[in-house]
């Protein structure tokens, strides 16, 4: 009888990593539509405006800050180390790569028309991506799915699908729900669903959330870099 209530709380948890990660899909495909509509998405959006893209995507992040303050006062106690962040048994290659992450800092700002644009990026890869993108996709919802009793296979699978798909938001608010936009969104959903078990292996390999963080915005701010 304890057992079947303990299963039944692992469904809730899981179910509710789900919902939070369907929140932040619904959340910025509204918003972005909402802009789009008003017209300001392509500034808002756009690398050479240095406040209205820190404010746009501040507000893209609100859902998963308010969760990220939540979960950490409400759930810590039930993860234990799950969701820790200094915490580490890799801290070697985790200083190393911060490390690389600080040193591309000079190289944002000269890259960028603009040493401030070269700064926001900077910044903007680290914390709006990296950081919550981790804790939300990495942390907890695959910490809430595991304490589920669905089979190992589909515990894997759902955080990798969730966090593939979460690509698609945008390019469904500024092209609208179609076959097209779905094809054009199709690389970039598969190749996040990939990477996430790339940095999910990082997180478990390292015992903490700093490595994937990392990797995630050293892999991001290259890509800044090339294109």
């Amino acid at each position: 009888m304890e057992q079947n209530s303990s299963e039944k709380r692992g469904n809730v948890f899981a179910l509710l990593g789900i919902l939070y990660a369907l929140l932040q899909y619904i959340w910025t495909y509204f918003i972005s539509l909402k802009l789009k509509n008003s017209g300001t998405l392509a500034s808002v959006t756009s690398p050479y405006g240095y406040l209205p893209m820190l404010f746009f995507n501040f507000i893209i992040a609100l859902p998963m800050i308010i969760v990220f303050i939540g979960s950490i006062a409400r759930y810590r106690r039930d993860f234990d180390d799950k969701l820790w962040y200094i915490k580490t048994d890799r801290y070697l290659l985790t200083m190393i790569l911060t490390t690389i992450y600080a040193l591309m800092y000079p190289m944002a700002t000269r890259v960028a028309e603009t040493p401030r644009s070269g700064a926001m990026a900077w910044i903007y890869y680290l914390v709006f991506i990296a950081f919550l993108e981790e804790f939300l996709y990495r942390g907890l919802v695959p910490t809430l799915v595991d304490r589920s009793n669905l089979p190992r296979l589909l515990k894997l699978i759902i955080p990798a699908l969730v966090y593939g798909i979460y690509q698609s938001a945008l390019p469904f608010a500024k092209y609208g729900i179609n076959r097209s936009t779905l094809l054009l969104a199709m690389p970039d959903i598969v190749w996040s669903t990939i990477f996430h078990f790339a940095l999910l292996s990082m997180k478990k390999w390292s015992g903490a959330m700093w490595l994937p963080i990392i990797v995630h915005a050293i892999v991001d701010l290259s890509f800044y870099f090339i294109f």
